[in-house]
């Protein structure tokens, strides 16, 4: 899986490519791509931290006792 981390590193390669060029269509591509990583990043955390809070406040399975012999 992907980590947020590495979304944020794509996007700054697309910040580096567009600081690389002159085409103002080709910049304001660049910085397109470069913003919806970020997102893609923030949305990867948000799930993240959501599915961890969900296991953290589910209550513990409770063990029938058949389940033992």
């Amino acid at each position: 899986m992907t980590t947020p981390a590495e979304y944020r590193e794509i996007a700054e390669e697309c910040m580096e490519a567009m600081r690389g060029t002159t085409s103002p269509e080709v910049r304001a591509e660049l910085l397109l791509l470069a913003l919806r990583w970020d997102d893609i990043a923030d949305e990867t955390e948000r799930r993240h931290h959501a599915h961890a809070a969900d296991l953290v406040s589910r209550p513990p399975p409770v063990h029938h006792p058949a389940a033992f012999r």
